[in-house]
């Protein structure tokens, strides 16, 4: 009997031990995961840092750039804009075209001058042009010939 309970006490141990080195085991992962959670989180800390203080970086030396160039009797903030050529040709031009919420393709109706006046008029300036434009032609001809 004494050898019984002696060989139970030691399947027990046995067990127990066991036990014991897996529990050791799963910790171990346990540990292994958590640095490695602990190593990202402070690479990723590390990149905003730098991320920060490149970008502050950059607003500092614009600052003073824009400063120097003020002193130096520059425009920098846009007060004192010579528009050379004219003004900007686009810029009455609409980013969002005219169609936008109605969208079909109906045609639109257009009144037409039924007065004979009207029409006239704009069939004889069409015919003075075309005389202005031979006349300029036959002038610039005669020169060439010369």
């Amino acid at each position: 009997m004494a050898d019984e309970i002696l060989n139970r006490i030691e399947k027990h141990m046995e067990g127990t031990s066991l036990g014991l080195a897996a529990l050791a085991e799963v910790l171990q992962k346990m540990d292994g995961r958590m640095d490695a959670d602990d190593a990202y989180a402070i690479q990723k800390a590390e990149e905003e840092n730098a991320a920060y203080q490149h970008a502050s970086l950059v607003k500092n030396i614009a600052k003073s750039v824009l400063i120097e160039l003020a002193d130096q009797g520059m425009d920098v903030d846009g007060e004192k804009v010579k528009t050379v050529g004219g003004g900007d040709p686009t810029k009455g031009a609409t980013a969002t075209p005219n169609y936008v919420g109605d969208s079909d393709d109906s045609s639109e109706n257009v009144t037409i001058p039924t007065k004979i006046e009207d029409q006239q008029a704009s069939i004889q300036a069409e015919e003075h042009d075309e005389k202005e434009d031979e006349e300029k032609e036959k002038a610039y001809m005669g020169k060439k010939t010369r």
